[in-house]
């Protein structure tokens, strides 16, 4: 592998190869400078391998999360089966909103229409959780929807202050649904499960400092992911981290 302007593409198939992939990397780290690209798979295959060298201590616990103290608005922009899912088993525990994307993007109106909904109900003190079901044919880009969704969760935020837990589902809406909120920084709390962690906002106004955000991919998370987003989660144990890896 070592030699100039040499690429290789690493494909895990399953949490086994990350201890080797990360012993590679840092093997040639040592050579040379290394180009490391990829998704958070890259961080995970570097602390399975310290950790397998004793560099890093093995961790057997995760932060608790505590339950949620006010009502929760989740929001779900994700088109993958497995938010779809999750969604589902959400409708015990949450009063779910279903929002025509359509009108989420062209109409300002329908916008707040929804937004006053959503906070109607959060006022009342019932969790509520909005999503944008199926993509229909003809129907808005997806960036577009992303960023109407982050309008709503801006919009929903300042007609229900009582609201300090958030959770988006959803990797461009979570992204553009941060950026559409007047924050300037997020420190970790826990993990809801594996690949989904809650984070604390901070911002200038009162009203969005220390507001609880879990923000996930579409595909990310376990079937009862909203509803640990409101119960919280007690600590976590080794069965959380991927299984052992041999080197």
């Amino acid at each position: 592998m070592h030699g100039q302007n040499e690429a290789v593409l690493f494909d895990a198939a399953d949490a086994r190869h990350l201890a080797r992939i990360g012993r590679v990397i840092c093997r040639e780290a040592v050579r040379g400078t290394v180009i490391a690209l990829g998704a958070s798979s890259v961080a995970q295959a570097l602390i399975v391998h310290w950790q397998a060298t004793g560099e890093l201590p093995q961790t057997d616990v995760t932060p608790r999360v505590a339950p949620a103290s006010t009502p929760v608005f989740a929001l779900a922009g994700s088109q993958s089966p497995v938010t779809a899912r999750q969604v589902e088993l959400a409708r015990a525990h949450y009063k779910v909103v279903p929002l025509d994307t359509s009108r989420l993007v062209a109409d300002p109106a329908a916008n707040d229409l929804y937004a006053t909904t959503c906070a109607a109900a959060l006022g009342s003190g019932r969790s509520v959780l909005a999503h944008t079901g199926a993509v229909q044919d003809g129907g808005p880009a997806g960036n577009d929807v992303a960023r109407a969704c982050g309008r709503l969760l801006a919009r929903v935020l300042e007609l229900a202050p009582n609201v300090r837990r958030v959770g988006v589902a959803g990797g461009d809406t979570s992204s553009l649904s941060v950026s559409s909120l007047d924050i300037w920084g997020l420190s970790f709390i826990g993990a809801l499960g594996p690949g989904v962690g809650l984070v604390r906002a901070h911002a200038d106004a009162r009203r969005l400092d220390g507001i609880e955000l879990m923000l996930k991919g579409g595909q990310m998370g376990p079937p009862e992911i909203f509803e640990l987003l409101l119960a919280g989660r007690q600590q976590g144990t080794s069965s959380d981290r991927p299984e052992p890896i041999e080197s």
